[in-house]
């Protein structure tokens, strides 16, 4: 008994990390959903010599391009702090190695059944749809895509420069600008308080779990 419940903390640790960090990839890096998927361990870049902000190396489109995209300060530590627990309780990871992964089963001795398998979109979106759910985010909201809607109109509205629409066409990856200047016709505040909600969910969620 006590070995299960010491099992099942560990579980929503490593959850909680681990769904923290992808809703702030998500939130603050604007990645498409199957973008955070594919995210491999040597993804996640140091830091350059001089530089402020860590990177992800992100691949996307059908050719497999690629492109840089600067991570915030929280995103960065929460990356860090659920990799860290995913190799204390999982077991070291090679750097092509899944960056999200699913946790798998427990077996009764404690160790996971085929753990460290990509986390797949679905799953993904069951991440984003329980967290949106708690929050009692409208059900046509309850989405990964609708993060980086928010990344786009915010980052529109901190940088009111005639160039910013071409830096940000470079960080979501569009192929055409005309795609990215549909974000300045988007509803900023009803975007904006769908995502809130969902922050104020994760760590809601976090709360229950740790009272649980």
């Amino acid at each position: 008994m006590i070995a299960q419940a010491k099992a099942s903390i560990v579980d929503d640790e490593l959850r909680g990390r681990r769904d923290l960090a992808i809703t702030l990839v998500l939130c603050d890096v604007g990645l498409r959903c199957e973008e955070l998927c594919r995210l491999e361990r040597r993804d996640f870049l140091p830091a350059r010599a001089g530089a402020r902000r860590r990177r992800l190396d992100v691949r996307y489109g059908k050719g497999g391009r690629r492109r840089k995209v600067p991570l915030s300060d929280r995103a960065a530590a929460a990356i860090v702090r659920w990799d860290e627990l995913r190799e204390r309780h999982l077991g070291p990871a090679e750097p092509k190695s899944p960056l999200f992964v699913m946790l798998g089963r427990r077996r009764r001795d404690g160790s996971y059944v085929h753990p460290g398998r990509p986390l797949g979109q679905e799953a993904l979106a069951d991440v984003v749809e329980q967290l949106a759910r708690r929050s009692g985010v409208p059900s046509d909201r309850r989405h990964p895509h609708v993060l980086r809607h928010t990344f786009a109109i915010r980052y529109l509205r901190a940088n009111p420069r005639p160039e910013a629409l071409e830096e940000l066409r470079r960080l979501l990856g569009h192929a055409d600008l005309a795609t990215t200047q549909i974000y300045l016709r988007m509803h900023e505040d009803d975007v904006d308080a769908g995502v809130g909600a969902l922050e104020d969910g994760e760590l809601q969620l976090r709360a229950d779990r740790r009272r649980g």
